[in-house]
């Protein structure tokens, strides 16, 4: 099975928290299981960057940051996504991928996904809860709710959820706030321990 991990963060260059850690220990575990492996990561500077970390092929995209000054999280959040985007589409064209995993935080499947086309859904593309936008906003008090990053964000985050092929999660606390926030069906949202097989989607 061909399968793509998307993650800004990815070690060395991009580790900056458990987001990293866990696309890292997904993508060499999944390509110890005799799957082909991609993990599209951004870039530290403003070129592409492709090299084997192993059996797993490591795609680094460059960010918007480096065309203009991006002032704004939410402007980020919008400008990687499509980035991401593009990406997914060379990647796909050349080297047919079934299964993209992305990550809740930053929205980076947000253009992929709603660029869909209704008659082709494929590649199949799930989504890892680790720490929803709406989770910070509500339970820490960041961001601010009646900021526009909060507003932007939820929204796009919301729809990357609704987009989804499928949904695993990290811990419980992050699949109950979806279901607090984003009216998601928690039996549908398995959590470690579950016997639910997130690359199953029949």
């Amino acid at each position: 099975m061909h399968i793509a991990l998307v993650s800004q963060e990815y070690p060395p260059e991009t580790a900056h928290g458990g987001i990293g850690t866990q696309t890292y220990l997904k993508a060499h575990g999944l390509a110890s299981l005799g799957h082909q492996v991609h993990v599209l990561s951004c870039s530290v500077d403003e070129h592409r960057h492709l090299y084997r970390d192993g059996d797993v092929r490591v795609i680094r995209i460059p960010a918007w940051k480096q065309r203009f000054a991006l002032h704004t999280d939410a402007v980020q959040w919008l400008t990687y996504s499509v980035e991401v985007a593009a990406a997914i589409a060379e990647l796909h064209r050349h080297e047919p991928v079934d299964i993209i995993d992305f990550p809740d935080w930053g929205s980076e499947g947000y253009v992929h996904l709603l660029n869909r086309a209704e008659s082709d859904r494929t590649p199949a593309a799930v989504i890892h809860l680790h720490g929803p936008l709406a989770m910070f906003a509500h339970k820490l008090g960041w961001p601010n709710l009646n900021s526009e990053f909060y507003r932007t964000g939820r929204f796009m985050e919301e729809t990357c959820l609704r987009l989804a092929n499928a949904i695993f999660s990290s811990a419980h606390c992050s699949a109950q706030c979806c279901v607090d926030y984003y009216g998601l069906d928690i039996a549908k949202i398995p959590v470690p321990g579950s016997t639910w097989n997130c690359f199953d989607l029949d």
